[in-house]
């Protein structure tokens, strides 16, 4: 009988509420749980927005928040999570949620990846970084009208994402250090970070800090690939002095996944007053690190995605959100192509531009996904 769970590792600084985790902002957002828990698969790659509901409560097991980084619950969790992925010959992946996501969507969204990723013969094992995101999209009984209620509840999970980045800069110290130990082996595996949407805000964070001191020689190229994909952070992160750019050092290559989004694209702009990254690209493309790689997915992307998973939304759906912003978990093509990024292949879809092409009114890129 084929296995029908998941396990799916995470670290979160979310506050705890029993033996799982609460909606509202942690009192110190600094600590850091660590543990796993098993999420039901499915058996097919395709269903990207059905349903998956966890076997298990989240164990908790890593509830020492790093006190000893080598031997210690969280140190030994990490251990696991890699050690998981040596023996699948898999890629160890650290993901990164975006907006309106609880503690349990962003689990099921790691299963979902393991799964969908699964299809394009990439073993992804998921340690999934849950920043404590409200898991809605409008603040509920404000008196706000539905446009001023989304935008204030845009901006509260805003401030607990950048609220997250010291948590992060500790889990990235604590993944070298484990990454460290298991490179003394034989059982070294592949090690990539995906972060979508508000991830890259938390993420853009966790750089800063650990600009403070944390950020050693022994921090270099502790991923193999690193993916950006519709960030929701500002188009100048990668100026001089914007901690975007240690992504770079952080990272032995690094796809910027952009895309074009007729509805978040202006929603965006009107709640921060500036265009977004993962829709328009960097400001400028020549400041850029060798290593990274802006990548417009839009043309390339799968004309039947729609058809194929808007029906399968519980509650329903919107094209903008589960086709335009959801395209790296839902889009066989944009697919194919990360998983080749990610496992250390050439990812042959891309197209280089020509310069006098990679810069018009709307966005800026050096390369497209082609049909």
């Amino acid at each position: 009988m084929p296995d029908r769970s998941t396990v799916v590792y995470y670290a979160t600084n979310r506050s705890a509420l029993d033996d799982a985790f609460a909606t509202a902002s942690p009192a110190d957002p600094r600590r850091l749980t660590l543990g796993r828990t098993t999420v039901q698969r499915l058996g097919n790659a395709l269903k990207t927005e059905e349903g998956r509901h966890l076997l298990a409560p989240p164990d908790n097991s890593g509830n020492d928040d790093f006190a000893d980084l080598a031997t210690g619950g969280c140190a030994r969790l990490l251990d696991d999570w890699l050690a998981a992925a040596a023996d699948l010959a898999g890629v160890a992946v650290v993901f990164l949620h975006g907006f309106s996501n609880t503690f349990g969507t962003a689990i099921r969204r790691g299963a979902q990846l393991t799964e969908f990723y699964g299809g394009a013969d990439l073993k992804l094992v998921p340690l999934v970084f849950s920043w404590p995101s409200d898991g809605r999209v409008i603040v509920e009984k404000s008196g706000l009208n539905f446009t001023g209620g989304a935008i204030a509840q845009y901006k509260a999970d805003q401030a607990d994402a950048r609220a997250s980045g010291p948590a992060i800069a500790r889990l990235l110290v604590a993944i070298q250090h484990a990454r460290a130990r298991q490179s003394g082996g034989a059982r070294a595996t592949r090690l990539c970070l995906l972060a979508h949407s508000m991830g890259n805000l938390a993420l853009a964070t966790g750089l800063r800090e650990l600009d403070n001191g944390l950020m050693t020689t022994a921090m270099l190229n502790l991923f193999d690939h690193a993916a950006l994909v519709a960030a929701d952070v500002s188009t100048d992160v990668f100026s001089a002095g914007r901690s975007m750019r240690r992504i770079a050092e952080l990272a032995r290559q690094v796809t910027v996944g952009t895309s074009y989004d007729n509805m978040l694209s202006v929603a965006s702009e009107k709640a921060n007053g500036v265009r977004r990254l993962g829709h328009s690209g960097p400001d400028d493309l020549s400041v850029l690190p060798k290593n990274v790689e802006v990548v417009d997915f839009y043309p390339g992307l799968d004309y039947g995605t729609k058809e194929r998973v808007l029906p399968t939304v519980e509650g329903g759906g919107t094209e903008w959100d589960v086709i335009g912003h959801q395209w790296y978990r839902n889009d066989i093509r944009a697919r194919a192509d990360l998983a080749l990024a990610m496992a250390g292949k050439p990812a042959a879809k891309r197209k280089k531009l020509q310069l006098s092409q990679q810069v018009d009114t709307f966005r800026a890129r050096q390369f497209f996904l082609a049909q």
